[in-house]
Protein backbone atom coordinates (compact mmCIF):
# COMPACT_ATOMS: atom_id res chain seq x y z
CA UNK A 1 0.00 0.00 0.00
CA UNK A 2 2.71 2.16 0.72
CA UNK A 3 6.77 2.86 -1.18
CA UNK A 4 9.21 4.38 0.90
CA UNK A 5 11.60 6.47 -1.07
CA UNK A 6 14.94 8.09 0.52
CA UNK A 7 18.31 9.15 -0.90
CA UNK A 8 21.35 11.70 0.11
CA UNK A 9 18.80 14.17 1.43
CA UNK A 10 17.32 14.91 4.91
CA UNK A 11 13.91 13.73 3.93
CA UNK A 12 11.86 10.90 2.45
CA UNK A 13 8.74 10.35 0.44
CA UNK A 14 5.62 8.31 1.02
CA UNK A 15 3.53 7.17 -1.80
CA UNK A 16 0.24 5.93 -0.99
CA UNK A 17 -0.26 3.85 -3.79
CA UNK A 18 -4.24 3.34 -2.87
CA UNK A 19 -4.62 7.52 -2.72
CA UNK A 20 -2.44 7.72 -5.05
CA UNK A 21 -1.04 10.27 -3.22
CA UNK A 22 2.80 11.50 -2.59
CA UNK A 23 4.13 12.80 1.09
CA UNK A 24 7.08 14.70 1.69
CA UNK A 25 8.47 13.53 5.53
CA UNK A 26 10.63 16.14 6.87
CA UNK A 27 10.37 15.04 10.65
CA UNK A 28 14.45 13.84 10.29
CA UNK A 29 15.54 17.16 9.10
CA UNK A 30 16.86 18.64 12.74
CA UNK A 31 18.89 15.14 13.12
CA UNK A 32 22.27 16.12 12.64
CA UNK A 33 23.38 12.13 12.35
CA UNK A 34 20.55 11.15 10.14
CA UNK A 35 21.53 8.87 6.57
CA UNK A 36 18.71 8.03 4.91
CA UNK A 37 20.35 6.19 2.13
CA UNK A 38 19.22 2.73 2.98
CA UNK A 39 16.09 1.83 4.78
CA UNK A 40 13.71 -0.67 5.72
CA UNK A 41 10.15 -1.45 6.56
CA UNK A 42 8.50 -4.35 8.37
CA UNK A 43 5.78 -6.32 6.34
CA UNK A 44 3.12 -4.96 8.15
CA UNK A 45 4.75 -1.70 7.90
CA UNK A 46 4.56 -0.87 12.04
CA UNK A 47 8.28 0.48 11.46
CA UNK A 48 10.33 2.12 9.42
CA UNK A 49 14.06 1.91 9.45
CA UNK A 50 17.16 3.72 8.29
CA UNK A 51 20.61 2.51 9.04
CA UNK A 52 23.44 4.73 9.13
CA UNK A 53 26.94 3.91 7.98
CA UNK A 54 28.41 5.16 11.68
CA UNK A 55 26.28 2.39 13.35
CA UNK A 56 22.99 4.30 14.32
CA UNK A 57 19.61 2.63 13.27
CA UNK A 58 16.45 5.38 13.40
CA UNK A 59 13.07 3.62 14.12
CA UNK A 60 10.29 5.51 13.45
CA UNK A 61 6.34 4.88 13.18
CA UNK A 62 5.12 3.79 9.84
CA UNK A 63 2.06 5.21 10.86
CA UNK A 64 2.65 8.81 11.19
CA UNK A 65 6.60 8.48 10.26
CA UNK A 66 7.81 10.50 13.74
CA UNK A 67 10.87 9.02 15.31
CA UNK A 68 10.38 6.66 17.90
CA UNK A 69 14.11 5.83 19.58
CA UNK A 70 17.74 4.91 18.13
CA UNK A 71 19.86 2.18 18.29
CA UNK A 72 23.42 2.13 17.78
CA UNK A 73 26.10 -0.22 16.89
CA UNK A 74 29.61 -1.15 17.52
CA UNK A 75 30.83 0.26 14.11
CA UNK A 76 29.47 0.99 10.87
CA UNK A 77 26.13 -0.12 9.54
CA UNK A 78 25.81 -1.79 5.83
CA UNK A 79 22.75 -3.60 6.15
CA UNK A 80 19.74 -5.44 7.90
CA UNK A 81 16.64 -7.51 7.85
CA UNK A 82 13.17 -7.40 9.63
CA UNK A 83 12.60 -10.74 11.23
CA UNK A 84 9.27 -13.00 10.72
CA UNK A 85 7.72 -11.98 13.73
CA UNK A 86 8.40 -8.23 12.83
CA UNK A 87 9.89 -8.05 16.37
CA UNK A 88 13.22 -8.79 15.50
CA UNK A 89 15.73 -6.50 13.73
CA UNK A 90 18.91 -8.41 12.44
CA UNK A 91 21.52 -5.72 11.32
CA UNK A 92 25.53 -5.73 10.27
CA UNK A 93 28.21 -4.02 8.54
CA UNK A 94 31.90 -3.69 8.24
CA UNK A 95 33.14 -5.67 10.90
CA UNK A 96 31.14 -8.94 9.93
CA UNK A 97 29.16 -8.39 13.57
CA UNK A 98 25.74 -9.72 13.49
CA UNK A 99 23.35 -7.91 15.82
CA UNK A 100 19.95 -8.97 16.89
CA UNK A 101 17.40 -5.97 18.20
CA UNK A 102 14.18 -6.77 19.98
CA UNK A 103 12.24 -4.21 19.12
CA UNK A 104 9.94 -4.41 22.69
CA UNK A 105 12.45 -4.18 24.74
CA UNK A 106 14.71 -1.77 22.08
CA UNK A 107 18.00 -3.74 23.42
CA UNK A 108 20.44 -5.51 21.54
CA UNK A 109 20.14 -9.61 22.38
CA UNK A 110 22.81 -10.64 21.14
CA UNK A 111 26.09 -10.67 18.64
CA UNK A 112 27.92 -12.79 16.65
CA UNK A 113 30.40 -12.84 14.19
CA UNK A 114 29.99 -13.50 10.64
CA UNK A 115 31.77 -16.85 9.74
CA UNK A 116 34.48 -15.66 7.20
CA UNK A 117 33.52 -12.03 6.53
CA UNK A 118 34.96 -9.04 7.37
CA UNK A 119 31.97 -6.72 5.91
CA UNK A 120 28.19 -7.60 5.85
CA UNK A 121 26.60 -6.37 2.38
CA UNK A 122 23.17 -8.05 2.83
CA UNK A 123 20.89 -10.00 5.11
CA UNK A 124 17.56 -11.85 4.83
CA UNK A 125 15.18 -13.53 7.32
CA UNK A 126 12.93 -15.98 6.84
CA UNK A 127 11.18 -18.11 9.55
CA UNK A 128 13.54 -20.94 9.49
CA UNK A 129 16.75 -19.01 8.47
CA UNK A 130 19.07 -15.83 8.34
CA UNK A 131 21.12 -15.20 5.40
CA UNK A 132 24.20 -12.67 5.16
CA UNK A 133 26.32 -11.63 1.99
CA UNK A 134 29.36 -10.50 2.08
CA UNK A 135 32.12 -8.68 -0.11
CA UNK A 136 33.72 -11.62 -1.36
CA UNK A 137 30.54 -13.25 -2.07
CA UNK A 138 30.29 -15.74 -0.01
CA UNK A 139 26.25 -16.00 1.85
CA UNK A 140 26.64 -17.64 4.83
CA UNK A 141 22.89 -19.85 6.03
CA UNK A 142 22.54 -19.53 9.57
CA UNK A 143 19.23 -21.86 11.21
CA UNK A 144 16.63 -19.94 13.01
CA UNK A 145 14.98 -21.56 16.50
CA UNK A 146 11.86 -19.65 17.69
CA UNK A 147 13.48 -16.62 15.77
CA UNK A 148 16.82 -16.83 17.33
CA UNK A 149 19.92 -17.70 14.72
CA UNK A 150 22.38 -20.11 15.76
CA UNK A 151 25.58 -18.59 16.12
CA UNK A 152 27.49 -20.34 13.31
CA UNK A 153 26.02 -20.98 10.17
CA UNK A 154 25.19 -24.39 8.89
CA UNK A 155 26.32 -23.61 5.27
CA UNK A 156 27.88 -21.67 3.09
CA UNK A 157 26.71 -20.71 -1.09
CA UNK A 158 29.97 -19.70 -2.51
CA UNK A 159 28.87 -19.82 -6.20
CA UNK A 160 29.11 -16.35 -6.35
CA UNK A 161 32.46 -14.41 -6.29
CA UNK A 162 31.95 -10.82 -6.23
CA UNK A 163 30.03 -8.90 -3.52
CA UNK A 164 26.60 -9.62 -2.71
CA UNK A 165 24.17 -6.62 -3.12
CA UNK A 166 21.00 -8.29 -1.72
CA UNK A 167 19.25 -11.32 -0.49
CA UNK A 168 15.61 -11.92 -1.12
CA UNK A 169 13.20 -14.62 0.28
CA UNK A 170 10.37 -16.27 -1.69
CA UNK A 171 7.06 -15.40 0.28
CA UNK A 172 6.87 -19.02 1.46
CA UNK A 173 10.54 -18.96 2.46
CA UNK A 174 10.77 -22.26 0.60
CA UNK A 175 14.08 -20.47 -1.06
CA UNK A 176 15.75 -17.28 -1.71
CA UNK A 177 18.10 -15.05 -4.21
CA UNK A 178 21.09 -14.14 -4.32
CA UNK A 179 22.85 -11.36 -6.49
CA UNK A 180 25.86 -9.53 -7.34
CA UNK A 181 26.09 -6.24 -9.57
CA UNK A 182 29.67 -5.99 -10.22
CA UNK A 183 29.42 -9.17 -12.77
CA UNK A 184 27.01 -10.26 -15.30
CA UNK A 185 24.28 -13.03 -14.73
CA UNK A 186 25.67 -12.90 -11.19
CA UNK A 187 22.44 -14.18 -9.57
CA UNK A 188 21.40 -17.59 -8.22
CA UNK A 189 18.57 -19.17 -6.52
CA UNK A 190 18.90 -21.37 -3.29
CA UNK A 191 16.20 -23.73 -2.17
CA UNK A 192 16.68 -22.99 1.75
CA UNK A 193 16.15 -26.36 3.64
CA UNK A 194 19.08 -27.94 1.94
CA UNK A 195 20.90 -24.44 0.93
CA UNK A 196 21.16 -26.05 -2.92
CA UNK A 197 21.81 -23.84 -5.46
CA UNK A 198 19.12 -24.82 -8.33
CA UNK A 199 21.08 -25.48 -11.58
CA UNK A 200 18.75 -24.65 -13.88
CA UNK A 201 18.52 -21.13 -13.31
CA UNK A 202 19.53 -18.91 -14.72
CA UNK A 203 20.69 -21.23 -17.70
CA UNK A 204 24.11 -20.21 -19.65
CA UNK A 205 21.45 -19.02 -22.32
CA UNK A 206 20.19 -16.33 -19.86
CA UNK A 207 21.39 -12.95 -20.06
CA UNK A 208 20.84 -11.00 -16.75
CA UNK A 209 23.31 -8.87 -18.01
CA UNK A 210 24.02 -6.54 -14.77
CA UNK A 211 21.22 -7.43 -11.82
CA UNK A 212 20.42 -4.49 -9.73
CA UNK A 213 17.30 -5.32 -8.44
CA UNK A 214 15.07 -8.60 -7.62
CA UNK A 215 11.51 -9.38 -5.63
CA UNK A 216 9.25 -12.27 -5.65
CA UNK A 217 5.89 -11.25 -5.75
CA UNK A 218 3.44 -11.24 -3.14
CA UNK A 219 2.08 -14.44 -3.47
CA UNK A 220 5.41 -16.12 -5.01
CA UNK A 221 4.15 -16.72 -8.35
CA UNK A 222 6.84 -14.59 -9.98
CA UNK A 223 10.29 -13.20 -9.94
CA UNK A 224 11.44 -9.75 -11.34
CA UNK A 225 14.61 -8.89 -11.70
CA UNK A 226 16.15 -5.34 -13.16
CA UNK A 227 19.20 -4.93 -14.48
CA UNK A 228 21.66 -1.70 -15.42
CA UNK A 229 20.78 -1.19 -18.71
CA UNK A 230 16.91 -0.25 -17.19
CA UNK A 231 14.98 -3.58 -17.87
CA UNK A 232 12.78 -5.70 -15.48
CA UNK A 233 12.53 -9.58 -16.31
CA UNK A 234 9.91 -10.89 -15.27
CA UNK A 235 10.08 -14.43 -14.88
CA UNK A 236 6.78 -17.53 -13.92
CA UNK A 237 7.60 -19.88 -11.12
CA UNK A 238 5.67 -23.12 -12.42
CA UNK A 239 5.48 -24.95 -9.28
CA UNK A 240 4.07 -21.73 -7.29
CA UNK A 241 1.57 -20.86 -10.04
CA UNK A 242 -0.10 -23.99 -9.75
CA UNK A 243 -0.68 -24.10 -6.16
CA UNK A 244 -3.98 -23.97 -4.86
Amino acid sequence: EEVIASGMKKHFYSYNLEKNKIDKITTLASISDSDLTKSLTSNSQKYIYFLNQKGKILVLSGKNKSLLFKLEMNGSCFSGCVGENEDSLYTGGGEGIVYEWDMRTRKCVQTFRDEGSLSITSMAASSTRLVTGCESGVVNVYRMNNNVPEKAPMSAIMNLTTKITDLKFHPSGDMFCIFSDWKKNALKLVHSATSTVFANFPSHKTNLKYVSASAFSPCGEYLSIGNDQGKVMLYRLKYYSQQP
